[in-house]
């Protein structure tokens, strides 16, 4: 693939990687360190997309996996309960529908009867990002409710968890069209004319 098509296919999935960590429009634009007005026009308009823009891409999905995966490792038995809200409200987790169905379906079958009662809860937390200081506040203390009342136990949460990266993961290779998550990978693509060729 030209580079050329290799920057217009990226921008053509643009949404999709925006929608995959359930970032709105401005949310991506600060990740990215671009305006509004120039995601709504790469969403609009595959070709705007520019080899630097892309390569902020990449980057700030590379950060938000790397945030998410440090703060599975972070995350242990003895300190859940303390950290699961700090680490889920400052992560991927937060916003990404993935991890609002990984949980569901990790709660659904350890707690069948609840997961009805909470949806309407736990879908109000989960699946968006928080736009102001107050609703992450909000976030992190329903999210401390259910840890104290063990709706949200560890192991379910870190099954939630492990199962939103995998995927996230396998549709990051999927979108940037990569063999795997990797920089060089990736900076070759966007910059095919630098690659060395064996003489």
């Amino acid at each position: 693939m030209k580079k050329e098509e290799y920057l217009e296919y990226l921008g053509s999935h643009f949404e999709q990687i925006r929608k995959l960590f359930g970032w709105r429009q401005e949310d991506a634009a600060v990740r990215m360190g671009i305006s509004r007005s120039k995601v709504v026009a790469i969403e609009t308009e595959p070709t705007k997309l520019t080899k630097s823009e892309a390569t902020s891409l990449f980057i700030a999905c590379d950060y938000e996996v790397y945030k998410a995966r440090l703060s599975i490792k972070r995350m242990n038995k003895e300190n859940f309960k303390n950290k699961a809200s700090f680490i889920l409200s400052s992560t991927a987790f937060i916003s990404s529908p993935i991890f609002l169905s990984a949980v569901v379906g990790v709660l659904a079958r350890a707690k069948p009867s609840l997961v009805v009662k909470l949806m309407p809860t736990i879908g109000s937390i989960f699946g968006s990002i928080w736009a102001t200081a107050s609703a992450r506040k909000k976030k992190e203390n329903q999210i401390n409710e259910l840890t104290k009342k063990e709706v949200l136990d560890y192991e379910s949460l870190k099954a939630g968890m492990e199962k939103t990266i995998k995927e996230i993961e396998k549709e990051l290779l999927k979108i940037f069209a990569l063999e795997n998550w990797d920089r060089f990978e990736f900076y070759e693509k966007v910059h095919p004319d630098l690659i060395l060729e064996e003489k």
